[in-house]
Parts: C-alpha cells; structure tokens; sequence
C-alpha cells in the first residue's frame, strides 16, 4: 500500500512538473522562442492513455496531479525537469506506475513492453538533449 502511495505520488510530481501543455513552447531557454515543444505522438497517446487521468493538470486526483502534472513538465527549470523524466522512468521501469491497484480495476492502463520503450524513448531523447 504504502509503495502504491509512493509511485503515485511520484508520478503525480513528475506530471504536475510535466509539459506545460502538451504543445506548449520550450521554457528552457536554449530553445529559440519560434521552436515549439511536443511529445512525440507516439509517447504522448501512451501518456495520455495510462498517465492522464492522474497526472494532467486537468485532473481531480489532486495528489497526483500535484506531484506530477505532465502538461506542466515543460515549464519546470532544467535541474527539475531532469529529475522528473528521470523519476517517471524509474516508476514505470519498476512497474510502479501506472499503479498496480489502479491497472486491476483497468487493465487498459497498463503499459506493455512496447510502450514503454516508446516512453523510455522519449524519455531519453530529452535527457541528451537536455
């Protein structure tokens, strides 16, 4: 129980730190102000899919939107913004997130293998291009 709480509020940090709308501008500022920032489409339906629900600044689980809101990923600082992609990709490599209490009750929500090398993918691209 008490690891379910963690690896939700972990992903609810990472989201509320998350992309500050999907589409929204880069706040790092070693992007120039016409480049715009987007989950590759691939990783953002597997996202919106499994992660949404909790972590998008929209959503009404206040504890998880409030550790990780992914439409605010974006907006946070280099420095925080790494330790939240890094954050997310521990959760979902240890199978903690989506929660396993959460993915009985919607098994829809779980991510394959597949998916989460997609989202490990993504993940990674922005580290190195951090």
């Amino acid at each position: 129980m008490h690891n379910i709480k963690l690896f939700c509020g972990s992903i609810a940090i990472l989201m509320l730190f998350s992309f500050s709308k999907v589409e929204n501008k880069k706040a790092d500022s070693h992007l120039k102000p016409s480049e715009v920032y987007e989950i590759p489409t691939d990783a953002k339906s597997i996202l919106k899919r499994s992660c949404f629900e909790c972590h998008h600044s929209d959503s009404k689980k206040i504890l998880a939107k409030g550790k990780l809101s992914f439409d605010k990923l974006d907006e946070l600082k280099d420095v925080k913004k790494i330790a939240s992609l890094k954050k997310i990709e521990k959760e979902i490599k240890e199978d903690k997130m989506p929660p396993k209490k959460y993915t009985k009750n919607f098994p829809e929500k779980q991510l394959s293998e597949d998916e989460k090398k997609i989202v490990f993918e993504w993940i990674n691209s922005e580290l190195t291009s951090e």
